[in-house]
């Protein structure tokens, strides 16, 4: 479901398909809620540079979201991964749990399911005819075997980015 990028980066730019790229950018405030004062949060203080609005119970925070082609950017050990998450729920998501709900019999239920609008999903089917159905109904990207998708991907190989999605059958 999630896949890691090990990006090449210099300044605000990151390296994919033989060229350099600009991040895209985008100023966010995210809100955090406190446990534990202050000390807990010393990190996240001195990297928003001290400008933050005090709550009650919480700090925002003003950040900078980093972005690829591959998805959000996140520092790491061993430099900048990008995140690929290839979740959309959508209304199709909704479509597909009423035409599960009204499904009158196996055969019904699993041509819902086919439809693979819901992100991620453990679903369990069970009739009064003995039918038993157990499925992963995911949206879950096709990804070709000739690669080793355990660990990061090359953030700098068009050819590592996953396209389309694995078919309800396999």
């Amino acid at each position: 479901f999630i896949d890691v990028y090990r990006l090449k980066t210099r300044g605000n730019r990151y390296f994919f398909a033989g060229n350099w790229h600009e991040f895209e950018r985008r100023k966010i405030r995210l809100k955090v809620r406190l446990f534990g004062g202050k000390s807990a949060y010393r990190q996240i203080f001195e990297e928003a540079d001290g400008q933050l609005r005090r709550g009650r119970h919480f700090l925002t925070l003003p950040l900078t979201v980093r972005r690829t082609v591959h998805g959000p950017v996140f520092r790491g050990r061993g430099g900048a991964y990008a995140v690929r998450l290839d979740l959309r729920p959508s209304v199709a998501a909704a479509e597909q749990w009423w035409r599960m709900l009204k499904a009158q019999n196996f055969s019904g239920f699993r041509q819902a399911l086919e439809r693979q609008a819901l992100p991620m999903f453990n679903v369990v089917y069970a009739d009064k005819s003995d039918t038993v159905f157990y499925a992963f109904n995911a949206q879950l990207p096709f990804r070709p075997a000739s690669r080793d998708w355990r660990g990061p991907l090359p953030g700098d190989d068009p050819e590592a980015l996953t396209h389309g999605r694995t078919p309800f059958n396999e």
